[in-house]
């Protein structure tokens, strides 16, 4: 799991560096673009591979279950995202290849932003937020977060460091122990957020 959380976290500065290293090839050698338009399709199955890694396929029932994110997910893919791509293919309307190619690009199922979105929403997350932003709550340690909500102590871990990766947390040193709590300014909306108040 560390090489998957290594690649997600550095994944944007990977992808520039990649379209840079593309174009400086690319410049430097055109005679090259044959070779590495044969490596187009396995280079797109090796990324699709990876991103479909981080679905947690255990928990594909509970998602089913989950009515709420059903409806938003149907809402935002049949409703939302085909007015965003009607309006944004207005550009190139007059031309169908380049239409059908922004069509394609743009409707086909996309799951990246559904993954990326629902790794915030993940349940155990949730559980450790709402503990965090529990009235009066304080700075609080692994081990104490641990007891409390009933997960692992690397489970833990892990949710804490993604919440603070995402600014979502502070980490306080306590004397020789290091707490995490959430941020002052985004504790009254994380509450809201939550349906705690």
């Amino acid at each position: 799991m560390l090489v998957l959380d290594w690649w997600e976290r550095w994944q944007i500065p990977l992808y520039l560096a990649a379209l840079v290293l593309g174009a400086l090839i690319g410049l430097a050698a055109p005679a090259t673009a044959p070779a590495f338009e044969v490596a187009i399709n396995p280079v797109l199955m090796a990324l699709l591979y990876a991103t479909f890694l981080s679905v947690p396929l255990t928990k594909v029932g509970q998602a089913l279950r989950d009515g709420r994110f059903l409806a938003g997910l149907t809402v935002l893919n049949f409703l939302i995202v085909p007015v965003v791509v009607y309006l944004l293919s207005r550009f190139v309307a007059d031309d169908q290849a380049l239409l059908l190619g922004v069509l394609l690009v743009l409707l086909a199922p996309c799951i990246d932003y559904v993954i990326a979105f629902s790794g915030l929403a993940d349940p155990a997350r949730l559980r450790l937020l709402s503990q965090l932003s529990a009235e009066g709550c304080g700075p609080v340690s692994v081990g104490e977060l641990t007891e409390t909500s009933g997960l692992s102590q690397p489970t833990v871990s892990h949710h804490l460091k993604r919440l603070t990766e995402t600014g979502l947390l502070d980490k306080v040193r306590v004397g020789r122990t290091m707490t995490h709590q959430v941020r002052p300014e985004l504790f009254a909306e994380l509450r809201t957020v939550l349906q705690m108040d």
